[in-house]
């Protein structure tokens, strides 16, 4: 099951870290379709893997190769052109094992993908700019599913939730929570901010000091970047302009998950 929203990308966004400007990104006009993925998708060939599960709740335990190729076979099951291909000639479509993936090896105009990180933050804000969260500076356990350390309890200033622990309403752990529990933010998406961490394709780098239009990430890279925050996360994490990365992509663990896009066009 998905939940889907259209996404309008086409004016300039600021990229933020720690609340300030890094960079301006240029967005050509494109449509999007963001996809959070919820419970687990057909197993096949293409996509061996296991997960925990509760029924509308994101996929958790799968690695940034298997999103990938989850990706492809979505694409092909439904008659669509692959965006993955195994090297920069794209005449083999990725389908087993574990490659170190460059940009040219990505048909960007085909297919379902993970979106880069500069198209990630652009949904997640959901046309505000200079604010910490999708909705605002603020964050409280009615707007997000994280760990609360609120400022009244000696955390942060822009944390209200009512205690210094995991959400209760989520209960037994893991503490995640339903697909649409939460309101959806100015782009009709939801979970753009904590519920579990969103695998992006870029490889992690500094950010560029200059403007850029349409950034895919660096040529090649060790860590890949997840983005969002999850339910174990304290408010810091769960921000629009945080970035965090793991050193194996071939990570797993129970608060990553991912969400996916198809072009316009597709």
């Amino acid at each position: 099951r998905l939940n889907s929203s259209h996404l309008v990308i086409s004016y300039a966004v600021f990229c933020l870290k720690k609340n300030r400007p890094i960079s301006i990104i240029a967005f050509s006009f494109l449509v999007y379709t963001f996809f959070l993925m919820i419970r687990r998708p057909p197993r096949s060939t293409l996509f061996p893997y296991t997960t925990l599960f509760r029924s509308n709740h994101p996929v958790l335990t799968i690695d940034w190769n298997d999103c990938v190729k989850w990706c492809n076979a979505r694409s092909e099951v439904e008659g669509r052109t692959p965006a993955y291909y195994t090297d920069a000639t794209q005449t083999a479509v990725y389908r087993t094992g574990h490659i170190n993936f460059s940009n040219d090896s990505v048909n960007w105009s085909a297919g379902y993908r993970l979106p880069t990180e500069a198209e990630w933050e652009k949904a997640a804000r959901g046309g505000l700019s200079g604010q910490r969260f999708p909705w605002g500076n603020t964050i409280s356990w009615s707007q997000a599913n994280y760990y609360g350390y609120p400022g009244s309890l000696g955390g942060y200033a822009y944390d209200l939730a009512a205690a210094h622990s995991y959400d209760p309403t989520f209960a037994p752990s893991p503490y995640m929570s339903p697909v649409g529990y939460f309101a959806p933010n100015g782009y009709g998406l939801y979970d753009m901010a904590g519920n579990v961490w969103q695998w992006c394709w870029d490889w992690y780098a500094p950010y560029s000091s200059g403007s850029q239009s349409d950034p895919r990430g660096p040529t090649s890279g060790s860590y890949r970047v997840f983005r969002g925050g999850s339910w174990s996360s304290y408010a810091y994490y769960c921000r629009s302009a945080i970035r965090y990365y793991i050193p194996d992509p071939n990570f797993i663990i129970y608060y990553v998950g991912f969400r996916s896009v198809l072009p316009s066009g597709q």
